[in-house]
């Protein structure tokens, strides 16, 4: 990151008005601060939010195999908050929370896009606890259109990792997988066709199956 060292160790000292409520204490200092894009209003708002920011950052990363760099994920939390504050929205004393909650995640996907690894995602989260639409601010637009080109590139990778496990099956194999899993047909009826008994087709059908998946979780690891 280039140009920007957060959070910085000269903070301000400016205090809240009285009509700050006190559990939605970040929330007022983030609407303060996408007011007026002051640095000084940024740099106790991290400075406040820091446990927090840190805390949710331990909390995605701990999801995955791979270790990601803490410290770097939520330097690049903080620069997101700083760049696109004009974006938040308050819809509630939590919704600072809720806002940088997502931002997280997002972080944390492109890191992992970076440097590979598994992708699970946690439920978009209001401060009501309903589902938030990530058309909701331009910012969230970004974030979506940049998860879909990630998922489309990691479901290329899963299909080409499929066919080749698929390719490495036997010629028996491929034929009662394609006829039971394509064609629908019953293990008496590829029974029927191909000549073996019901529970042979079925011992088949489990090899390949246990085959394809030993592969998938082999080429996941690699």
């Amino acid at each position: 990151m280039v140009g920007l060292q957060l959070p910085v160790s000269r903070i301000g000292t400016t205090r809240p008005g009285r009509f700050e409520p006190r559990r939605g204490r970040l929330t007022f200092l983030m609407v303060r601060y996408a007011r007026s894009g002051r640095r000084e209003d940024f740099d106790l708002l991290a400075k406040e939010a820091m446990t927090f920011l840190r805390n949710r950052v331990c909390m995605e990363i701990s999801q995955y195999r791979d270790r990601l760099p803490e410290d770097e994920v939520l330097q690049e939390t903080l620069l997101n908050i700083y760049r696109y504050g004009k974006s938040f929205r308050p819809r509630g004393p939590r919704a600072f929370e809720a806002w940088s909650s997502r931002i997280v995640r997002n972080v944390v996907v492109r890191f992992l896009g970076r440097g590979g690894g598994p992708i699970c995602f946690l439920a978009e989260i209001e401060e009501d606890g309903s589902p938030a639409p990530p058309e909701a601010d331009p910012f969230q637009r970004v974030l979506l259109r940049e998860t879909r080109r990630h998922l489309r590139r990691r479901f290329a990778l899963l299909l080409c990792a499929y066919f080749g496990a698929f390719q490495a099956l036997t010629s028996l194999q491929r034929r009662v997988l394609h006829l039971v899993e394509i064609e629908g047909k019953k293990y008496r009826e590829v029974g029927e066709e191909l000549g073996m008994r019901s529970e042979a087709v079925k011992m088949v059908v489990y090899r390949a199956r246990r085959s394809l998946h030993a592969a998938l979780l082999r080429a996941a690891a690699g």
